[in-house]
């Protein structure tokens, strides 16, 4: 922990040097951001909450970072909140970060960032739904749930109507955009990021919001077929982006849920079918195969499966090869290999890939354990 403290605030001293090169200008508003980002993402969420209070009364901090203060302060509160285990300093940090978006709209209502600040109040309420089902695995399960689900449907409903106000919007615009017209141009692509990611925050929530009712119910399936449907829709739009690919992916989760394992395989292969680069695309079909594993286990296809993951571990780069996820499918094999053993020696304990399949488990489980990682 202190070490952790020290890197951050010998970091932090750094950045205000880095600050010092670009006195008040525009070249400086890159390196910041990215500054901040490499804080939040490496979990030092006190260390960027401090970074911005003392962007917000430094001469040197360039004027377009000062006025999303306030977005960025709700940005770093929420991401701290979900590596919070502490349920009242999570509310409290929520309560905060709900504070700063409110600010920063009452003050840049037309803002580029103003989109994103209303989603991101949707984003609240998700996070506070969370909060709620963890309550109620400790207690009054039944008021905590539906507490959850109010919050899931008020989430739903600001994100349709941002995403109908989105389209809207985009629709009034001008097809054809001057070249010379940056200004113009950034707010078309911001407008377009914006109702893309508020799509995919619909069809999340509705998938979400299941966890909160009876499974196998009616309002369950209705739940998820909402969800499968606008994921579908997000796909057709988008097919051609990664954006799509994993809306496709979200939809086959959901299938899966609701038990047509079939058509779920269907949309898995569809994807592991993709090119294995860029690396975005290897991003998908990794998560892709974490996903399908339970669809083939549940339709009997073994061999299949073992075939999948076999031939995506055998591609892995050197960089990836022992990373975590790589490390999870390898494991995921090894427990594909041992089922399909069993399967077999059931029908018939002679079968000649018997002993090929455990040999494989024991070569994934030895690479495994060979290298420090978190499954040991």
């Amino acid at each position: 922990m202190m070490r952790r403290f020290f890197v951050a605030a010998a970091m932090l001293t750094m950045s205000f040097g880095s600050m010092v090169a670009f006195p008040a200008s525009g070249r400086a508003v890159e390196p910041a951001r990215e500054f901040l980002d490499a804080l939040r993402n490496a979990g030092y969420h006190d260390m960027a909450s401090l970074y911005l209070d003392r962007m917000a009364n430094s001469p040197l901090a360039p004027v377009e970072l000062k006025e999303v203060l306030d977005f960025e302060r709700g940005m770093t509160l929420v991401q701290a909140s979900r590596s919070q285990r502490d349920m009242a300093i999570r509310e409290k940090q929520l309560d905060e970060a709900q504070s700063a978006f409110d600010s920063f709209l009452s003050k840049r209502a037309n803002h580029k960032l103003a989109d994103a600040a209303k989603s991101e109040l949707g984003n609240l309420l998700v996070e506070r739904a969370r909060v709620r089902i963890e309550q109620s695995k400790k207690s009054n399960k039944a008021q905590r749930l539906g507490e959850a689900k109010a919050l899931y449907d008020e989430a739903f409903a600001i994100y349709t109507k941002l995403k109908d106000d989105l389209r809207a919007r985009l629709e009034k615009l001008p097809r054809v955009i001057n070249d010379d017209n940056t200004a113009q141009k950034e707010l078309i692509e911001q407008l377009r990021r914006d109702y893309l990611q508020v799509q995919l925050l619909e069809a999340a929530v509705r998938e979400e919001t299941s966890d909160t009712v009876a499974e196998g119910s009616d309002e369950y399936k209705k739940l998820l077929a909402d969800s499968e449907k606008l994921y579908a829709e997000i796909y057709e739009k988008y097919r051609t982006m990664i954006a799509g690919l994993y809306a496709r992916m979200y939809q086959g989760r959901v299938t899966q849920k609701l038990g047509k394992s079939k058509d779920a395989i269907s949309f898995y292969v569809e994807l592991l079918e993709q090119p294995d680069n860029p690396d975005a695309f290897r991003d998908v079909k990794t998560k892709t195969l974490k996903l399908a594993v339970e669809a083939w286990r549940s339709e009997g296809q073994f061999a299949e499966a073992i075939r999948q993951f076999t031939d995506w571990i055998g591609k892995a780069r050197p960089n990836e090869a022992r990373n975590p996820d790589y490390m999870e499918l390898r494991m995921m094999l090894a427990q594909l290999s041992i089922d399909y053993s069993n399967q077999l020696k059931k029908a018939n304990p002679k079968d000649e890939q018997i002993a090929p399949m455990l040999k494989e488990a024991k070569t994934q489980l030895q690479f495994v354990a060979k290298y420090p990682n978190d499954l040991q």
